[in-house]
C-alpha cells in the first residue's frame, strides 16, 4: 500500500472516532425522568433556561385536581405556582415568605413561589392518566413511560446526541415512549 492510502485510511479512522466521541458528549439540556436513583433516563423533554412546564394530578386523598407549575432556572427545577381545590393532607394552608395566596375561579392559588429543586422524586399514580406532564403544548401521561407505582426522579440534566437519537422525547409525536419500568 502506498503511504497516501495509509494516511487517508488513518485520517478516515480518526474522523470516525471524533464523530463517535462527539455523539457521546452530553450537551442537550433536558428535563429527564429517571428510573429510581439509577440515572437511567426513561423519558425527557427539551429544557432550555426558563422552559416552563406543569405537573397535573388528582390528589390521592381528596380526589381533586392539583396543578404544579415549574420552570428551569440555573440547572434546577423551580416551583413557581401551586393551584388546588381543597385544603387537606399534603396541601399548604397559606403562602410563605414573598409568595401570594389567592382564590381564583373557586381554586386556591399560591403564586410567586421560587422553590428550587435539584431533583424531584415521585411515584407514578396507580390511576391511569391521572398524573400528567404538560410541556410544549402537550399533555403526556406519566404512564406512557413508567408503570403505575414506579418511583421516578425528575431532574435537569444534559444528554448526548446519541441518547437524543435513541428516542424518549415525550414531546416528539413521532416517537413512542415505552413504559418499561
Amino acid at each position: 500500500m502506498s503511504s497516501k492510502v495509509v494516511t487517508a485510511a488513518r485520517m478516515a479512522a480518526f474522523c470516525i472516532l471524533i464523530v463517535a466521541w462527539a455523539l457521546c458528549i452530553p450537551f442537550y439540556p433536558v428535563v429527564a425522568f429517571e428510573y429510581e436513583n439509577t440515572g437511567r433516563v426513561m423519558a425527557y423533554f427539551p429544557a432550555e433556561e426558563h422552559t416552563g412546564f406543569e405537573i397535573k394530578y388528582i390528589h390521592s386523598i381528596h380526589l381533586t385536581p392539583v396543578n404544579e407549575s415549574y420552570s428551569v432556572k440555573g440547572g434546577a427545577i423551580v416551583q413557581e405556582q401551586l393551584t388546588f381545590e381543597q385544603f387537606g393532607v399534603g396541601m399548604p394552608s397559606n403562602a410563605a415568605g414573598n409568595e401570594r395566596f389567592a382564590i381564583k375561579d373557586g381554586k386556591y392559588v399560591i403564586s410567586g413561589m421560587q422553590r428550587d429543586f435539584q431533583q424531584v422524586d415521585m411515584r407514578v399514580a396507580r390511576v391511569t392518566e391521572s398524573q400528567q406532564i404538560v410541556a410544549g403544548g402537550r399533555e403526556i401521561a406519566f404512564t406512557s413511560f413508567a408503570k403505575p407505582g414506579a418511583w421516578i426522579r425528575m431532574k435537569v440534566r444534559k444528554i448526548s446526541a446519541w441518547r437524543w437519537l435513541e428516542g424518549g422525547n415525550v414531546l416528539d409525536p413521532r416517537k413512542h415512549v415505552s413504559g418499561e419500568n
